[in-house]
């Protein structure tokens, strides 16, 4: 089980009730522009970059942030072609005409082995090489007419090769949602996950905290987006327009409007919570998402520390080495990398939302009367969280931002994704001092909650029982709320049994975490109003 900061597990939470909502049209306030650009510009032209959070590409990677050694993830290097030699759904899930090959940091291609490697098998049209070679020294080989054995036999030679950690084929991305029925003006993923109630605490608006997509594109000049999106950056052509380059594009600003379309401002839809976006364009102008594109933007914006929660609405059915090396260094920079798990139904979870180091996020649907998994979503054992994902089919689409001030309902786990990012921004934004991991000391055993104790009833109206099933000297129990604020400490004299007063306590869910000399413990249960 993959552990991330504990307010994030509560969003597996009680769904209470559906219901349509859609803010009505209404002029658009003064458009804000920055660094000597004309308020009149209306063209792309003269509005190309709103404000410049770093330039791009970035010379090197500094980190402020210290994530807990107990906390990091460093995943095994595999050679994933290897592995799924004889499995043809991997190589269906792959071009085999784009050898990557990922080397040591510092590693040349003029070093005498590595050289003689490349003449070998004539690897000597580079597509792509890294931008960030202080943190990944990747290069991706043009392999045209390729075989799977073509490529088998030179990932097989490059095992041998001193400085080569390893090479497979460029995995394919998709994005995650497929929209075909008639779309309907109704927004009830908000209300079915409590976010009306959240929105009471505050809804973001801090301009120090920002939220990153990884999408195709971004209509950055729409009317419920211009206020949020102003940063962005194509990591696929190396600019900085983000906008749409076919009008199929529209999947990133659809995304991005669940993330954070404004909230309050009269016009088309709410989205989850009003901090600054980063937007990562990574569309390769056909309908496709550029793969290296994809992991470099990863590394990127691991370095800005402004960023906690990044949305990669997307996925790919094969695992890859180099998208899951750079999730891990983004989880060890500090960031929430949230995931669509994917869209074909499968009880297997699709890639880089099944890495250790990303949220997994699952679909549910609705029909006016419950909630339900949807048929399309992926589901498995690393799946952590469900979200409002649509179904179309019942007329509950997930509606939001479409290019060109338009709006529309969709479906797909792409659509539950930002659901849960929003979020959280939103507890980033009430609670600053959230990070993603629980940041214990490495001398501090992580005990497990139901083996530890037990609470009931749950959910409770007054009062809290806690059985104690471990041996221990002293223990203190600690109440945290969902924005991962501490609402209660307690001492415990009676190590057996306890009994806690939750009377004052708000409607919601809470995290109950108890400390001793042998270690920490946690679980998570409801309060709820009498009947």
């Amino acid at each position: 089980m993959k552990t991330y900061f504990y307010p994030i597990a509560v969003t597996i939470a009680i769904w209470i009730s559906v219901s349509p909502w859609i803010q009505a049209q209404s002029n658009l306030g003064q458009k804000k522009f920055e660094f000597g650009v004309s308020p009149e510009a209306s063209n792309l032209e003269e509005v190309k970059v709103k404000m410049n959070m770093p330039p791009k590409p970035a010379q090197s990677h500094n980190f402020n942030r210290s994530i807990p050694h107990v906390d990091e993830i460093h995943s095994e290097i595999r050679w994933y072609a290897l592995e799924n030699a004889a499995n043809d759904q991997y190589w269906e899930s792959v071009d085999q005409s784009r050898l990557w090959i990922e080397f040591e940091l510092g590693a040349s291609l003029q070093e005498p082995q590595i050289a003689a490697f490349l003449e070998t098998f004539n690897l000597d049209k580079v597509l792509r090489e890294s931008q960030f070679k202080d943190v990944t020294n990747f290069w991706i080989f043009d392999l045209p007419n390729a075989s799977r054995e073509d490529v088998l036999e030179i990932i097989n030679a490059a095992t041998q090769i001193d400085g080569i950690l390893f090479a497979e084929p460029s995995a394919i991305y998709k994005k995650h949602y497929t929209p075909n029925d008639p779309l309907y003006e109704q927004q009830w993923g908000p209300f079915v996950t409590s976010f009306d109630q959240a929105w009471d605490q505050g809804i973001g608006g801090n301009s120090w905290n920002v939220v990153a997509v990884i999408d195709d594109a971004c209509d950055w000049l729409h009317e419920d987006l211009y206020d949020q999106v102003w940063y962005g950056y194509d990591y696929a052509n190396f600019d900085f327009d983000i906008t749409p380059d076919i009008a199929e594009d529209t999947h990133g600003t659809h995304t991005t409007g669940t993330v954070a379309a404004t909230i309050g401002n009269g016009i088309g839809v709410a989205g989850m919570v009003n901090d600054t976006v980063y937007f990562a364009k990574v569309g390769t102008g056909d309908g496709g998402l550029s793969d290296a594109g994809i992991v470099e933007a990863v590394y990127d914006i691991a370095s800005i520390e402004r960023v906690m929660a990044v949305n990669m609405s997307l996925g790919a059915d094969a695992p890859n080495a180099a998208m899951e090396q750079a999730c891990d260094f983004a989880w060890n920079s500090g960031q929430l990398l949230i995931v669509a798990s994917g869209n074909n139904g499968q009880s297997v979870i699709g890639f880089p939302a099944a890495y250790s180091s990303c949220v997994a996020v699952g679909s549910i649907g609705a029909d006016g009367e419950q909630l339900y998994l949807t048929g399309y979503s992926q589901n498995g054992n690393e799946q952590e969280l469900v979200a409002p994902g649509g179904d179309l089919n019942t007329g509950f689409g997930i509606m939001s931002c479409l290019p060109n001030n338009q709006y529309g309902a969709e479906e797909g786990t792409s659509m539950a994704a930002p659901h849960v990012t929003g979020l959280a921004g939103l507890m980033k934004n009430l609670n600053e001092d959230l990070t993603v991991a629980l940041g214990e000391p490495v001398s501090t055993a992580q005990l497990d909650g139901e083996s530890a104790f037990k609470i009931y009833p749950n959910p409770a109206t007054d009062r809290l029982f806690i059985d104690i099933k471990i041996e221990t000297n002293e223990a203190v129990l600690e109440i945290f709320d969902i924005t991962g604020k501490q609402v209660r400490s307690i001492p415990v004299n009676q190590l057996n049994r306890t009994e806690i007063d939750i009377q004052s306590l708000n409607s919601g869910i809470y995290i109950l975490r108890m400390r001793t000399e042998k270690g920490i413990a946690s679980s998570r249960f409801v309060k709820t109003y009498p009947e």
